[in-house]
Protein backbone atom coordinates (compact mmCIF):
# COMPACT_ATOMS: atom_id res chain seq x y z
CA UNK A 1 0.00 0.00 0.00
CA UNK A 2 3.17 2.36 0.76
CA UNK A 3 4.24 1.77 -2.58
CA UNK A 4 1.16 3.34 -4.10
CA UNK A 5 0.71 6.18 -2.05
CA UNK A 6 4.22 6.97 -3.07
CA UNK A 7 3.45 7.14 -6.54
CA UNK A 8 -0.11 8.80 -6.54
CA UNK A 9 2.05 11.10 -4.31
CA UNK A 10 5.03 11.82 -6.82
CA UNK A 11 2.12 12.42 -9.56
CA UNK A 12 0.48 14.60 -8.02
CA UNK A 13 3.56 16.83 -7.64
CA UNK A 14 4.70 16.28 -11.35
CA UNK A 15 0.92 17.54 -12.15
CA UNK A 16 1.24 20.20 -10.22
CA UNK A 17 5.08 21.43 -11.54
CA UNK A 18 3.62 20.43 -14.87
CA UNK A 19 -0.13 22.85 -14.42
CA UNK A 20 2.16 25.92 -12.61
CA UNK A 21 3.69 27.92 -15.21
CA UNK A 22 0.14 28.12 -17.41
CA UNK A 23 -1.61 28.21 -13.80
CA UNK A 24 0.11 30.78 -12.12
CA UNK A 25 1.41 33.07 -15.08
CA UNK A 26 0.71 36.68 -14.07
CA UNK A 27 -2.10 37.90 -16.80
CA UNK A 28 -1.74 41.64 -17.95
CA UNK A 29 -3.55 44.28 -15.70
CA UNK A 30 -7.10 44.87 -16.81
CA UNK A 31 -8.73 48.09 -16.61
CA UNK A 32 -12.52 48.52 -16.38
CA UNK A 33 -13.37 51.76 -18.93
CA UNK A 34 -16.74 53.31 -17.94
CA UNK A 35 -16.17 57.03 -19.13
CA UNK A 36 -12.70 59.46 -19.60
CA UNK A 37 -9.70 57.66 -18.96
CA UNK A 38 -5.98 58.02 -18.97
CA UNK A 39 -3.48 55.11 -18.61
CA UNK A 40 -0.14 56.24 -17.87
CA UNK A 41 2.08 53.13 -18.72
CA UNK A 42 6.12 52.75 -18.30
CA UNK A 43 7.98 49.40 -18.94
CA UNK A 44 8.54 47.72 -15.63
CA UNK A 45 12.44 48.46 -14.15
CA UNK A 46 14.60 47.21 -11.25
CA UNK A 47 15.66 48.67 -8.53
CA UNK A 48 19.24 48.44 -9.97
CA UNK A 49 18.41 50.08 -13.22
CA UNK A 50 16.90 53.35 -10.81
CA UNK A 51 19.94 53.02 -8.49
CA UNK A 52 21.94 53.51 -11.83
CA UNK A 53 21.05 56.60 -12.16
CA UNK A 54 21.49 56.79 -15.79
CA UNK A 55 18.52 58.09 -18.24
CA UNK A 56 16.30 55.73 -17.14
CA UNK A 57 16.21 56.72 -14.00
CA UNK A 58 16.01 60.12 -15.51
CA UNK A 59 12.76 59.43 -17.23
CA UNK A 60 10.78 57.43 -14.80
CA UNK A 61 11.28 59.99 -12.65
CA UNK A 62 9.97 62.99 -14.89
CA UNK A 63 7.70 60.01 -15.72
CA UNK A 64 6.07 60.13 -11.85
CA UNK A 65 6.48 63.41 -11.20
CA UNK A 66 4.34 64.40 -14.16
CA UNK A 67 1.43 61.68 -13.76
CA UNK A 68 1.34 62.85 -10.02
CA UNK A 69 0.90 66.31 -10.56
CA UNK A 70 -2.27 65.19 -12.77
CA UNK A 71 -4.44 63.40 -10.03
CA UNK A 72 -6.11 66.77 -8.93
CA UNK A 73 -7.01 68.29 -12.24
CA UNK A 74 -7.88 65.14 -13.87
CA UNK A 75 -10.64 64.11 -11.05
CA UNK A 76 -11.74 67.59 -10.95
CA UNK A 77 -12.78 67.24 -14.60
CA UNK A 78 -14.28 63.46 -13.83
CA UNK A 79 -11.04 61.84 -16.02
CA UNK A 80 -9.97 58.44 -14.28
CA UNK A 81 -6.19 57.99 -13.95
CA UNK A 82 -4.41 54.93 -13.57
CA UNK A 83 -0.73 54.38 -13.47
CA UNK A 84 0.64 50.88 -14.33
CA UNK A 85 4.47 49.47 -14.81
CA UNK A 86 4.05 46.42 -17.36
CA UNK A 87 4.50 45.56 -21.30
CA UNK A 88 0.95 45.09 -21.83
CA UNK A 89 -2.42 45.51 -20.38
CA UNK A 90 -5.97 45.38 -21.07
CA UNK A 91 -9.01 47.66 -21.34
CA UNK A 92 -12.75 45.83 -20.45
CA UNK A 93 -15.19 48.49 -22.50
CA UNK A 94 -18.67 47.06 -22.64
CA UNK A 95 -17.85 43.69 -21.53
CA UNK A 96 -15.63 42.92 -24.53
CA UNK A 97 -11.31 42.89 -24.05
CA UNK A 98 -8.90 44.50 -26.11
CA UNK A 99 -4.65 44.52 -24.92
CA UNK A 100 -2.51 46.70 -25.57
CA UNK A 101 0.91 46.00 -25.94
CA UNK A 102 3.40 49.07 -25.35
CA UNK A 103 6.12 48.55 -28.15
CA UNK A 104 9.69 49.95 -28.47
CA UNK A 105 9.31 52.93 -26.49
CA UNK A 106 7.46 51.42 -23.27
CA UNK A 107 6.62 54.78 -22.00
CA UNK A 108 3.84 56.93 -22.76
CA UNK A 109 -0.16 57.73 -22.37
CA UNK A 110 -3.38 55.83 -23.53
CA UNK A 111 -6.62 57.94 -23.41
CA UNK A 112 -9.69 56.28 -23.86
CA UNK A 113 -13.40 56.95 -23.30
CA UNK A 114 -16.17 53.84 -24.05
CA UNK A 115 -17.65 55.45 -27.23
CA UNK A 116 -13.98 56.80 -28.82
CA UNK A 117 -11.63 55.16 -30.25
CA UNK A 118 -8.18 55.45 -28.20
CA UNK A 119 -5.37 58.08 -28.27
CA UNK A 120 -2.01 57.06 -27.76
CA UNK A 121 0.46 59.25 -26.47
CA UNK A 122 4.50 57.83 -26.33
CA UNK A 123 7.10 59.32 -24.21
CA UNK A 124 7.20 60.71 -21.20
CA UNK A 125 5.16 64.41 -21.58
CA UNK A 126 4.84 67.34 -19.32
CA UNK A 127 2.05 67.65 -17.25
CA UNK A 128 0.81 70.82 -18.90
CA UNK A 129 1.04 68.78 -22.72
CA UNK A 130 -0.99 65.91 -21.24
CA UNK A 131 -3.57 68.47 -19.91
CA UNK A 132 -3.63 69.94 -23.14
CA UNK A 133 -4.03 66.44 -25.02
CA UNK A 134 -7.07 65.62 -22.28
CA UNK A 135 -8.90 68.63 -22.70
CA UNK A 136 -8.78 67.96 -26.67
CA UNK A 137 -9.25 64.25 -26.53
CA UNK A 138 -12.13 64.21 -23.96
CA UNK A 139 -13.85 67.73 -25.28
CA UNK A 140 -14.29 69.00 -22.08
CA UNK A 141 -11.91 71.72 -20.14
CA UNK A 142 -9.28 71.44 -17.79
CA UNK A 143 -8.20 74.05 -15.34
CA UNK A 144 -4.43 73.65 -15.08
CA UNK A 145 -1.78 76.25 -13.94
CA UNK A 146 1.06 77.15 -15.93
Amino acid sequence: MKPLLRSVGVLAAWALIAVTPTAFAQQPATFKITGPTIIAFFPPVSQAEVDDGGDLSEALSDFQYYVDSLEKPLHEAGITLYETYTLSFQIQIKGKLHLFKNGKEGVGYYFITPDKKPQIQHGVITDADILDIASKYFRKPIPHKP
